[in-house]
């Protein structure tokens, strides 16, 4: 997969895909788990996802997955600004990849038991994510530098390990990404 910025070709890796998607799952469910939560929803819990699958029987982890991440999103919007990308709000060819990723049947398999193994399993989740990665405590908007970085693999560590960071500190923490001059 690959997408283009400027005169530059980068690749993105099917796996760093998954990984930003599995990220951006997992942060929409810790969100709403914090206290106080991040977004105030209850899509990704376990009486919202009973009430998404009934009502939408084939896609309700998609769906609550979906709408967590857009109230999700507006948070991000409304402390970063415009103009920049974050985890909820990525450059469109890789966003469009990221909710490719969504739709299979397989992720919500692999999804299911984060969900039913609550904060601990979420925060766990988030863990292997980070990968040992350190990064220094900060509250609010964080700049990591030029969107063209979304395509390194590391970069899904550097968000997870802001995320983390925020969640264990009882902090909110942004972690965006400057759009540049030439857009993605």
């Amino acid at each position: 997969m690959c997408f283009i910025q400027g005169q530059n070709m980068r690749v993105l890796e099917q796996d760093t895909v998954r990984e930003l998607f599995l990220l951006r799952v997992v942060v929409a469910a810790i969100g709403e788990r914090t206290s106080p939560p991040w977004w105030r929803t209850q899509f990704l819990t376990d009486v919202g996802l009973r009430t998404m699958t009934r009502i939408f029987p084939r896609t309700g982890i998609s769906s609550g997955i979906e709408s967590a991440s857009k109230a999700a999103r507006a948070e991000h919007d409304t402390r970063i600004g415009n103009g920049r990308y974050h985890l909820f709000r990525l450059p469109e060819p890789v966003e469009s990849s990221v909710i490719a990723v969504a739709f299979e049947d397989k992720a919500n398999e692999e999804l299911s038991p984060l969900f039913t193994g609550g904060k601990e399993a979420l925060l766990a989740r988030l863990e292997s994510l980070v990968n040992g990665r350190a990064v220094k405590s900060a509250e609010g908007p964080v700049s990591l530098g030029d969107a063209s970085r979304i395509c390194d693999r590391k970069v899904v560590e550097e968000v997870a390990a802001c995320y983390r960071t925020a969640v264990l500190g009882s902090s909110r923490c942004y972690p965006y990404f400057e759009a540049g001059k030439e857009s993605l």
